[in-house]
């Protein structure tokens, strides 16, 4: 299975609210170093709007961001974590986390992320297909076929549920439904779909 997984992270959010403008100012600037990839700098701006204002939202999710650009997954998913905690509706953090604990292979737990943003923005290609992926990654491939078939119905050229979608078709012996997507993402332009199609198909 081509383990892929869609990783692009929402962006920095430069949110003021009605937060104090110190923590505001402080936030701003770690946006700013972290659209110049200095993600370290833009940790040290938000740990300083978080000791103004421990309940500044934004500035734990932002921090989670940068974490997750340096590596620190675990630290990333405690900030989201945190973001949730002070807004159950900064359903960013879900998908975000739901990324996090993807890449620490708990399946599940992203699972559980990505159905929450799913339940609160249903035409998320993106979460739909990560779902599917994590769904893969614990055997439910009826499950994961079902999400490729949503992201698909959303976006009709999204090459990489097609193939994806075939090889969770695959794994259950259904080689016509798989070769017929593996030669759709083949069509849509998805180069890996050729060794499947030269092997498997007629």
């Amino acid at each position: 299975m081509n383990k892929l997984i869609t990783a692009t992270l929402f962006l920095f959010l430069n949110v003021t609210f009605s937060h104090g403008q110190s923590a505001s100012e402080y936030n701003d600037l770690g946006v700013e170093k972290g659209k110049l990839q200095d993600f370290q700098g833009a940790i040290s701006e938000f740990n300083k709007a978080i000791e103004i204002d421990p309940s500044f939202a934004s500035a734990y999710y932002n921090r989670g961001l940068a974490k997750a650009k340096s590596q620190d997954l675990y630290g990333s998913i405690s900030d989201y974590s945190k973001t949730i905690e002070l807004n159950n509706k900064y359903y960013e953090a879900y998908y975000n986390r739901g990324l996090c604990k993807f890449f620490l292979n708990d399946y599940r737990g992203a699972i559980s992320d990505f159905t929450l943003e799913i339940n609160n923005y249903p035409n998320n290609k993106k979460a739909f297909y990560n779902r599917g992926i994590a769904r893969f990654n614990i055997q439910d491939y009826q499950a994961s076929i079902i999400d490729f078939s949503y992201a698909i119905a959303i976006d009709p050229k999204y090459d990489k549920a097609f193939f994806n979608r075939g090889n969770a078709y695959a794994t259950l012996n259904q080689f016509e439904n798989a070769c017929s997507d593996w030669n759709k993402a083949w069509e849509l332009g998805y180069v890996n779909a050729y060794e499947s199609i030269k092997k498997n198909c007629n």
